[in-house]
């Protein structure tokens, strides 16, 4: 038994953390002479203490499988171990339409429910 303890030991990571992200927001606007062009602003509010940097994360724009890679625009440390974290993307649309916007970030933990319902 305290060999196989000791072998699964050996697997484990060596530092555990939970999630970073503290919160998030998406802003939108028209942009540009197309009616169908828009710019997300992406912004993270992440526990700076952490140490997880999120160099990117990834948007879909509602209107195809694929995502658009958005790297990390700008960083702000706001003071009380929280920074917030800014990502800029611009999509054009084939057409008017209702889309739903999906942020994924990478380090976040699967399954967490931040927003019940």
């Amino acid at each position: 038994m305290g060999a196989l303890a000791g072998a699964m030991a050996l697997l484990l990571p060596a530092e555990l953390h939970a999630s970073h992200l503290r919160a998030g927001e998406i802003i939108y606007e028209r942009f540009g002479s197309s009616p169908y062009g828009y710019r997300a602003h992406i912004f993270t509010y992440v526990k700076t203490s952490s140490g997880i940097p999120d160099p990117e994360l990834y948007l879909n724009w509602g209107d195809s499988e694929a995502n658009d890679t958005l790297l990390l625009d700008n960083s702000v440390d706001l003071g009380g171990d929280v920074e917030r974290r800014e990502y800029i993307g611009e999509h054009v649309y084939s057409g008017f339409g209702v889309f739903e916007l999906k942020v994924e970030i990478p380090y976040r933990n699967n399954d967490v429910l931040t927003i019940p319902g």
